[in-house]
């Protein structure tokens, strides 16, 4: 089942072949998230390409806790930018394993689970840079060596190679529930207080969150796939009262 910026997996189609593959339809190097076909409880990316977050529909890769979400095969050259990736379930490797080459940037691996990795599990030879992400997940959201460009946000202490600048470990990222937060689908928002806000860094930031809300809307980009929204940034709507010549302003 495929629709607008929605991936969910555990498709209707039953292939033979255990396996299946991302197929889109190629823009030059880029190839937007909901062009891709997948069946059979999984996407197996198979060759290189991008995968970018529709902004004005929010994009969601979700397991629908059928196995991995995503894995990459050795000798894909993979960037995943703007995207949610929930609801995993497998032995290693709840949201991604990755085998190939991958750079995943503002983006949310959360709600996966797995005996290893219930985030991301490395193969021997894959190479896995992540650079404002956010992970939180059951089973450890990081196993295997990664590469990290600056911060990332993880809710457990596996991931051990967040050691550049802006990275935050063992921390309650706060989310919320799964909810409508604006957009095309659901998604969990930063709440008030979340370690997540203003955290990330603005030079890779992509221009709107998944949502499509502009990016930053305080003094940095937020860590992950969604931008926290500021009161004083949200639109003021104006309730006139109809007596006294008094007016009251309600956010």
């Amino acid at each position: 089942m495929l629709s607008l910026g929605f991936l969910r997996l555990g498709a209707v189609h039953a292939a033979a072949d255990p396996l299946c593959t991302v197929n889109s339809v190629e823009k030059g190097n880029y190839t937007a998230l909901q062009d891709a076909v997948a069946d059979h409880n999984c996407t197996t990316i198979s060759r290189s390409l991008t995968l970018q977050g529709t902004g004005t529909g929010s994009t969601i890769v979700d397991g629908n806790r059928a196995g991995t979400v995503i894995s990459i095969t050795a000798g894909s050259l993979v960037t995943i930018s703007d995207v949610t990736i929930q609801n995993g379930k497998a032995t290693n490797g709840g949201g991604l394993f990755i085998k190939g080459i991958l750079t995943l940037i503002n983006s949310t691996i959360v709600s996966n689970t797995a005996s290893a990795g219930g985030g991301i599990i490395t193969g021997k030879f894959a190479r896995v840079t992540l650079k404002n992400t956010l992970l939180a997940n059951t089973g450890g959201n990081c196993f295997g060596p990664f590469s990290s460009a600056g911060h990332n946000l993880s809710s457990d202490a596996t991931c051990t190679d967040f050691i550049a600048t802006g990275d935050i470990t063992n921390t309650n990222p706060l989310l919320g529930p799964l909810q409508a937060n604006g957009g095309a689908t659901l998604t969990q928002a930063l709440l008030p207080g979340s370690p997540a806000i203003d955290a990330g860094d603005d030079k890779e930031c992509p221009v709107t969150d998944q949502r499509g809300i502009k990016r930053p809307q305080g003094g940095y980009c937020d860590i992950g796939a969604y931008e926290y929204e500021y009161e004083w940034s949200r639109p003021i709507t104006r309730n006139y009262l109809p007596f006294a010549g008094q007016h009251v302003i309600v956010r």
